[in-house]
């Protein structure tokens, strides 16, 4: 099945071989496609308000894949199933903070989603 998957990816032009490692390539690169396609979904859907960030590449990017480690991706786990279930921005913004205060969503991004220092 690996293998079936790194062939669709490869014609699609999503997955290169960076190691010896198809397993953890096709992880790695699945996750950075999805979080890219999650950034796109997240931004058309709450503009400004999207918790997503610009990886190393200089795409955006939403990231959710260690919620255990990272807080922030907790948030935007929450905002991905805001989106999911239709929810209107005040309802998005209350759902992922606990608060209807928007500054409370941008403190957020501000601590969570900052590409200053990294």
């Amino acid at each position: 099945t690996c293998i079936y998957m790194v062939e669709y990816m490869k014609y699609f032009g999503i997955y290169q071989n960076k190691s010896n490692d198809i397993g953890s390539d096709l992880i790695e690169q699945t996750g950075s496609w999805i979080g890219r396609i999650a950034a796109i979904s997240l931004k058309k859907k709450y503009k400004e308000n999207a918790l997503i960030k610009v990886n190393k590449e200089g795409q955006e990017c939403a990231t959710f894949r260690s919620p255990l480690r990272r807080i922030g991706n907790c948030f935007v786990i929450r905002q991905i199933i805001a989106m999911v279930l239709g929810m209107e921005e005040n309802e998005m913004i209350y759902y992922v903070t606990g608060s209807f205060d928007k500054e409370t969503l941008e403190e957020i991004k501000e601590d969570s989603f900052s590409t200053a220092g990294r």
